[in-house]
C-alpha cells in the first residue's frame, strides 16, 4: 500500500447545487478510487482553526471529520469497535486518526495525514496502491491560493447551468421552511440571493482562470444525467482508469445510495435523468441577476418591471405561508405598497453586496453550514 501524496489527490469541485454528489456517488467503489463519503469544505474549515502559524492542532479537526463519518451510522453510539459504514470501518478510522492529536499541522500535511488514516482504515483497498483519493470539495470550500496543490493534484469541476444550480439551491431554502422567499431576497442573508449571485460570479472566475490547465476536467452535468453509462466511462479515461460494473450505481462507501432529489419520492441507486420540482418559478430579476454574472457585458438595472415581478411572486408567497392573517389587511393596496417598497429597500443594496462581500466571508459561511450540518 503506497502512500497519499499530492499527485494522488483529486478533488471534485462546484457551485452549490452542481450535481457534485452524483460524480462522487458513481466514482465511491471503484477498485482504484479512494472516496471520501461526505462533502466537506475542508479548507475552509482549516482557515477558521488556524492560529498564526497557519497550523491547526489535529485533534481539533479530528472532531469535525470523525463526526462526519459517525453522522451516516445509525445508532454510532453503540459498541465502537463494531462501527461500519458500508464495507469501511469507522472504528479504524477513529483509531487511525487519533495517534497525533496534539501535533499541529498545515492544511496540506493534515489533508494527507487523514487520507492515509482513510486509506489505512478500509480493508478492502489495503493491498491495492490506489490510482485517487477522491474528496468532494465545494467549489468556496477550497484554497485556490494553494500553488502546489494546483499544480500537483486532479480536478473534476462538474459544471451545472447557474439558472439551473441557484433555483436548486433556492428551492432547498425555501421547502426548508426555515426562509420565507421575501426574507430570501434580504442582502444581508448569508444564505439568500444576493450571496448566491456573488458566489456564482466568484466560481465563474475561479473557473475562467483555471479551466485550461492539463490537470482540469470539466463534466457537464446534463451530458452525465442523459448518457450516464457513456459520460462515466468518458471521465475513468480523463483519470487514467477502467470502468468497472459498480459505476452504474450511485454508492456511498460501496453501499447504495438513493439521492438527494427535492421534492420528488423518488428511490434510485441510478442515475435518473430529471430534475427537481420548483415550487416558485424563478422571477424575472433573479434572471436577470444571473444573466449578468454569465455575460459580465449585459447591461444590469433595476427597472419597474423586473423588480414588480419579485414582489408580485414573493407577496404573493408571503400571504400563503401566513394564512392565519385577515385577508381584509393583507389584500389591501396600501399594504401590498409597503410591502413593495420594503422589498425594493432591500434589493437596492444588491450592487453593494455584490461589490463588498469578501472571499473570507463565503469560506466562513461554507465552515459554518458545514459543521451546522454534523451538529443538527
Amino acid at each position: 500500500m503506497n502512500k497519499i501524496d499530492l499527485k494522488k489527490m483529486l478533488f471534485i469541485l462546484g457551485t452549490p447545487r452542481s450535481g457534485k454528489k452524483l460524480l462522487k456517488c458513481l466514482l465511491d467503489g471503484h477498485s482504484q478510487l479512494l472516496v471520501w463519503p461526505d462533502e466537506i469544505p475542508y479548507f475552509a474549515i482549516f482557515k477558521s482553526l488556524e492560529g498564526a502559524d497557519k497550523k491547526v492542532s489535529c485533534d481539533a479537526l479530528n472532531q469535525i471529520l470523525i463526526n462526519s463519518i459517525l453522522k451516516r451510522i445509525p445508532n454510532p453510539s453503540s459498541k465502537e469497535q463494531y462501527l461500519m459504514l458500508g464495507d469501511f470501518s469507522a472504528s479504524k478510522f477513529i483509531n487511525n486518526a487519533s495517534h497525533l492529536q496534539n501535533k499541529r499541522m498545515s492544511s496540506i500535511e493534515y489533508l494527507l495525514y487523514i487520507a492515509n488514516a482513510y486509506y489505512a482504515s478500509y480493508d478492502r483497498y489495503k493491498a491495492i496502491n490506489i490510482k485517487y483519493f477522491v474528496l468532494t470539495c465545494s467549489g468556496q470550500g477550497f484554497d485556490w491560493s494553494s500553488q502546489s496543490l494546483l499544480d500537483e493534484s486532479t480536478f473534476i469541476w462538474v459544471d451545472r447551468g447557474i439558472q439551473q444550480a441557484y433555483a436548486s439551491f433556492r428551492e432547498k431554502i425555501i421547502r426548508s421552511k426555515k426562509i420565507s422567499l421575501f426574507d430570501f431576497f434580504n442582502p444581508n442573508l448569508i444564505k439568500g440571493a444576493m450571496w448566491q449571485f456573488y458566489l456564482y460570479e466568484l466560481l465563474q472566475g475561479k473557473l475562467k482562470q483555471h479551466i485550461m490547465r492539463d490537470n482540469f476536467y470539466l463534466v457537464d452535468l446534463e451530458v452525465l444525467k442523459k448518457t450516464p453509462d457513456k459520460a462515466i466511462r468518458d471521465i475513468n479515461n480523463m483519470i487514467g482508469v477502467d470502468y468497472e460494473k459498480i459505476q452504474k450505481n450511485l454508492t456511498i462507501c460501496n453501499e447504495y445510495y438513493d439521492g438527494n432529489f427535492i421534492g420528488k419520492k423518488i428511490k434510485s441507486s441510478t442515475v435518473i435523468n430529471t430534475s427537481s420540482e420548483l415550487k416558485i418559478a424563478l422571477t424575472e430579476f433573479e434572471i436577470e441577476c444571473i444573466n449578468y454574472i454569465v455575460d459580465s457585458k449585459q447591461k444590469f438595472g433595476f427597472n419597474f418591471h423586473t423588480l414588480s415581478s419579485v414582489i408580485k411572486t414573493s407577496f404573493s408567497n408571503e400571504v400563503a405561508l401566513k394564512g392565519n392573517l385577515k385577508k381584509n389587511i393583507v389584500t389591501t393596496k396600501m399594504f401590498q405598497v409597503l410591502f413593495g417598497l420594503i422589498l425594493l429597500y432591500r434589493l437596492s443594496f444588491i450592487v453593494y453586496s455584490l461589490k463588498y462581500r469578501s472571499p473570507d466571508s463565503i469560506l466562513t459561511f461554507a465552515k459554518d453550514k458545514y459543521i451546522h450540518g454534523l451538529i443538527n
